[in-house]
C-alpha cells in the first residue's frame, strides 16, 4: 500500500498540525483557568494584607489611646485621697492642718447628712465622701482658708459656703464660715 504524496502531505504535515493546535487549545485554556485562579489568589491574599495592614494601623490606635487612658487614669488617681487619707481622723487633721497655714479655727467636721463619714456609691469607680465644716477667722484667714482647699493637691470641691459673723473673744470682728466639700475615692477595677 503505497501512498500517494498527497496523502503522506496530509500524514506528515497536516495531521500533526492539527493535533498541535488542538494541544495548543486544551494547553492554553488550562493555563488560562490556572492563571485565573492564581490571579484570583493573588488579589484575595492582597485584600487580606490589606485587611491586616489596617487592623495593625487600627490596633496601633488604640494602644495609643490605652496609654492616653492611663495616664488620665494615674493623673486621676493622684489628685484623689487615698481610703486612709478620707479616714475620718486623717480628713479632719488635713483641714485642720489647711486652717493653722490660713489662720482659722476649725470648730466643727461633721459628716454630709449623717454618713459619718462612709463612702456613697456613685457610678462604679468612684465612692463619694462629703463633709460639712465650720471654721472662724478674720475676713483674710477666711479667704486664704478657701484658696487652700480648691488648691489643695487633692480634689476636694467646695460645694457651697455661708459666712456669718461672729465675734472674737477680744470683741474683734470676726467671721465664721459654713462649707460643705466633697471629695471621691477612686476605687481601681478588679
Amino acid at each position: 500500500m503505497k501512498l500517494s504524496e498527497k496523502q503522506l502531505f496530509i500524514l506528515t504535515i497536516i495531521i500533526p498540525a492539527i493535533i498541535a493546535v488542538i494541544l495548543s487549545a486544551v494547553g492554553y485554556f488550562v493555563f488560562y483557568n490556572q492563571s485565573s485562579r492564581l490571579k484570583k489568589n493573588i488579589v484575595d491574599t492582597a485584600n487580606k494584607i490589606k485587611q491586616a495592614n489596617d487592623k495593625k494601623i487600627e490596633m496601633a490606635k488604640l494602644e495609643e489611646r490605652l496609654t492616653e487612658l492611663e495616664g488620665k487614669t494615674k493623673s486621676l488617681e493622684e489628685a484623689l485621697p487615698t481610703k486612709e487619707e478620707i479616714a475620718y481622723e486623717k480628713f479632719i487633721d488635713t483641714f485642720t492642718k489647711l486652717g493653722q497655714e490660713a489662720g482659722v479655727q476649725l470648730t466643727s467636721a461633721v459628716p454630709d447628712e449623717g454618713k459619718s463619714g462612709a463612702p456613697q456609691q456613685i457610678p462604679t469607680s468612684f465612692d463619694k465622701i462629703s463633709y460639712n465644716l465650720k471654721i472662724e477667722g478674720d475676713f483674710e484667714q477666711v479667704i486664704s482658708f478657701i484658696y487652700l482647699v480648691e488648691t489643695y493637691q487633692r480634689f476636694i470641691k467646695v460645694n457651697k459656703f455661708a459666712v456669718r459673723p461672729a465675734m472674737g473673744a477680744d470683741k474683734t470682728i470676726r467671721y465664721g464660715l459654713d462649707i460643705s466639700l466633697t471629695t471621691y475615692v477612686y476605687k481601681p477595677p478588679k
